[in-house]
């Protein structure tokens, strides 16, 4: 991907996540279109074509400990910079992902749900998924608004 011409440049937010502060930052974006052969014993097996994209932050300030290099691949097309440029944007928001679903299973418990039928785990599952997404909401406004008044969160 080295090789690839910088199709542009852009700028992505990066949240605040251990140790790290959020901030924002540059970073130049390369895509291609790339074959992955199949495995050696399904030769009769065509290719799967994917997108890789790859943004790299240029000139990062010192202070940084990991610049962004992120190395994507997708089914999704990538024909232009608009489409890579909107790439990195659905991969900067793998951190919201991650933290909801962590909340699901930590906070709410679901693999330790016994539920036998697929009435109840669908109702039980209703009502996590919404106060999951409550704890997940007050948790971002904590890291954005961290001096708020609580009743601001409503």
């Amino acid at each position: 991907m080295d090789r690839q011409p910088i199709s542009g440049a852009s700028r992505i937010h990066i949240p605040r996540h251990a140790n790290h502060s959020a901030r924002d930052a540059k970073v130049d974006i390369r895509f291609a279109k790339v074959d992955i052969a199949p495995p050696k014993n399904l030769p009769k097996h065509s290719p799967i074509p994917v997108w890789v994209v790859y943004a790299l932050e240029a000139g990062a300030d010192p202070n940084v400990k990991k610049p962004v290099s992120w190395m994507l691949m997708t089914t999704a097309p990538v024909n232009t910079f608009k489409d890579a440029a909107k790439r990195v944007i659905w991969y900067t928001r793998r951190w919201g992902i991650d933290e909801y679903h962590r909340i699901l299973k930590i906070g709410c418990r679901i693999e330790n749900r016994q539920l036998e039928t697929a009435d109840r785990i669908t109702t039980c599952l209703g009502i996590d998924m919404v106060m999951g997404y409550r704890v997940f909401l007050l948790t971002m406004l904590s890291r954005v608004a961290p001096d708020a008044p609580f009743m601001a969160f409503k």
